[in-house]
């Protein structure tokens, strides 16, 4: 008898807990509910110091560089100009290293060039620390751009700066809506995370405000769900385009692909019934590329040596920082790198395929260039939602 009691009130007991759990799902105060996003407010930065401490993320020296599986990928020309004007104005000729050469020699081969900025969003200059170039360089940065806030340059005495700084605007011909839900971005490593988006969200794109917003946009190709736009056609100097889908292995292969893709379509408007969504962005990361620094890797350059014929002469101090921000009403980067010499002493992802959704939800590619130039100044694979607004 005491064995029925017992299971009698065990049942009970479960389902009072059943319907204490379905009364709380019902009548949820409204205070625990996930808050949506405030649209008074723009999102926080996402993150800002050094990438040592970011996980899921790496910096790329070249767009040749190989991407490690699951990570977003950045690259930005900054650090190609400063090893341009190294190897013109300083070696003369191709660097050579003791070790290393891997990745010098593809910075040596490198097609992109001050050619691809516009003249006034540039700055690169090289030459020995005993002539001045650093004072040249800081006096450079504050005739042309005077807001730069590129960290302080190290340097050595008797040795080499190479430096490169830049910067790109696009500023949308109009105002594109903050999404007033969170857009659920799924990583390549399955995790799905709520982030922040702008766009023309759907039920809302329709308003006679945003019917110019729709019309800057073009879409470049579309492929079931694989697709691209140009986020405002007639940006100038400077344009931003995003590909949802499959990377290579490297994002030179990738953007072979994507410029293949659009060359082979027609580009078109939106239509009053399609929705596009992106995350937002707003990081600044500074990278210390240690792959190509240090005593073991000597200048083989004769311009390099200063003592008889053995070199003495290494990279110090190879740093970038990227600066990235793309938002409802733009996108902007600002980017700065330099090289400072010493010397010696004693995939593919599932695929959303509405044809009316431009949802910017899964690993994609960001690619912002000088509307006239064949090469980019920045490059971001997104594969996860490590540098994407969460708050």
């Amino acid at each position: 008898m005491s064995t029925v009691v017992s299971k009698r009130l065990v049942i009970e007991l479960l389902v009072l807990i059943a319907l204490v759990v379905t009364g709380a799902l019902i009548y949820w105060p409204e205070s625990w509910k996930p808050k949506k996003p405030n649209l008074n407010l723009e999102p926080d930065r996402a993150f800002a110091g050094s990438s040592a401490l970011l996980k899921r993320t790496v910096f790329l020296p070249t767009l040749d560089t190989s991407i490690p599986d699951k990570k977003s990928a950045i690259w930005c020309i900054s650090i190609q100009l400063a090893w341009n004007r190294l190897k013109n104005d300083i070696t003369k000729e191709s660097v050579r290293l003791t070790n290393g050469q891997e990745i010098a020699d593809r910075l040596n081969n490198a097609e992109e060039s001050e050619s691809d900025m516009a003249s006034a969003d540039f700055l690169a200059m090289a030459g020995r620390v005993r002539d001045g170039i650093v004072e040249k360089i800081a006096a450079g940065l504050a005739d042309k751009f005077s807001q730069s806030t590129m960290p302080p340059i190290q340097s050595f005495p008797g040795g080499v700066v190479a430096f490169g700084y830049v910067k790109a605007d696009v500023r949308y011909e109009y105002q594109f809506l903050n999404n007033p839900e969170w857009l659920s971005f799924k990583g390549s490593d399955g995790d799905t995370v709520p982030v922040r988006s702008f766009g023309l969200p759907e039920k809302r794109h329709q308003d006679l405000v945003l019917g110019e917003s729709l019309k800057q946009v073009r879409v470049l190709f579309r492929d079931g769900g694989r697709f691209a736009v140009d986020l405002s056609h007639q940006s100038t100097p400077y344009q931003i385009l995003l590909a949802k889908m499959p990377r290579k292995s490297t994002l030179a292969a990738t953007l072979a692909e994507l410029n293949e893709r659009i060359a082979a379509s027609r580009t078109f408007e939106l239509k009053s019934s399609m929705s596009l969504l992106v995350p937002n962005m707003d990081w600044r990361v500074e990278h210390d590329f240690t792959e190509l620094e240090g005593p073991d890797k000597l200048f083989l350059n004769e311009a390099m040596v200063h003592e008889g014929t053995e070199p003495i002469e290494f990279l110090a101090v190879l740093v970038q920082f990227v600066d990235f921000k793309m938002n409802r009403t733009g996108a902007s980067v600002r980017s700065g790198a330099y090289l400072a010499t010493d010397l010696l002493n004693g995939h593919e992802h599932e695929e959303a395929t509405n044809p009316d959704h431009y949802h910017f939800d899964r690993p994609f590619l960001i690619v912002m260039k000088k509307r006239d130039s064949k090469h980019p100044c920045f490059v971001m694979w997104v594969d996860n939602a490590e540098l994407l607004c969460k708050k």
